[in-house]
């Protein structure tokens, strides 16, 4: 849509270097805490075990196993060992130094993004029209309450491999998405945050594959912005691979 149609539906996108936009009805936005919470809920009602706040200390390969002629695994943790056939790597950062002893073949590096969150006492542009705006890499996304998420930076390590927030980085972000929407300047900052993405290093994002030498060990990690987005995709194919070779 041009400048005029896209002022009629948005009228809060007050820029003159916006000369027009895209509009995408079947984009959504998803809460990803409330996402995890609910896909943990239906993964318990489902018999899956979900364990949390468990350090796993050492993968070792046992032998084949009965069932199809594959390779066991054996997991020590700090409180149990586990015995499975099928292993899938999916812990993001976390990868890396799982599979390491087996084979150091992965690097996942962390990009640290930070966003805001910003409270108004009333709605930008139509009440009943509140889609996510995108501009620059800098994303407003519309929440409820007059209140709206804007992100995110994009900061990687230095060549030690660490990162830290650097707060200029969020300030230019915050200014960036005022110059598209100014009414959100009259809003107030409620909350801040940052997290680190899984950025493969040397490859493509993300990595769906088997670890070479290991049957039975699949890896589906380094989705780094993208990993809700791609997440029933990964699961789809990672069920079609142990399927297939069963």
């Amino acid at each position: 849509m041009g400048q005029k149609k896209l002022l009629k539906y948005c009228p809060q996108v007050q820029n003159n270097r916006v000369i027009g936009a895209i509009y995408s009805p079947q984009d959504i936005q998803i809460h990803p805490t409330i996402l995890t919470e609910s896909l943990i809920l239906a993964a318990s009602q489902n018999g899956v075990n979900c364990q949390f706040g468990v350090k796993v200390e050492n993968i070792t390969p046992t032998g084949i196993n009965d069932s199809d002629n594959g390779q066991s695994y054996q997991i020590k943790t700090q409180y149990q060992t586990l015995e499975t056939d099928w292993l899938i790597i999916c812990a993001g950062l976390g990868s890396t130094p799982l599979i390491d002893h087996l084979q150091p073949m992965v690097k996942i590096k962390p990009v640290l993004g930070q966003a805001l969150q910003i409270k108004l006492n009333h709605d930008l542009g139509d009440i009943n029209f509140q889609p996510v705006i995108t501009g620059e890499d800098v994303h407003i996304v519309p929440l409820k309450e007059q209140e709206y998420w804007v992100g995110a930076t994009v900061e990687f390590p230095d060549e030690m491999g660490e990162v830290t927030a650097q707060t200029e980085l969020l300030e230019t972000v915050k200014k960036l998405a005022f110059s598209f929407c100014p009414n959100l300047e009259k809003g107030e900052i409620i909350n801040t945050w940052s997290g680190k993405r899984p950025r493969p290093d040397g490859e493509a994002a993300p990595i769906i594959k088997e670890v070479p030498n290991y049957p039975h060990v699949l890896l589906a990690t380094g989705h780094y912005r993208n990993g809700i987005l791609l997440a029933p995709a990964t699961a789809l194919m990672i069920r079609d691979k142990i399927i297939d070779n069963n």
